[in-house]
């Protein structure tokens, strides 16, 4: 692979790395505001 294709692809995996880093801070920030920290529907049917 030539330089080029090396620094662009670097580039590309940097950026999908940060966009899911992110994503990931909204998510939780998301889940912060609607008290999602309780179990869901699915995990409360097994609880029981």
């Amino acid at each position: 692979m030539c330089p080029v294709c090396i620094a662009s692809t670097a580039v590309m995996v940097a950026e999908a790395a940060s966009a899911g880093g992110i994503l990931a801070v909204c998510i939780g920030k998301i889940r912060k505001v609607f008290g999602a920290n309780r179990l869901g529907r699915i995990q409360q049917g097994r609880e029981k």
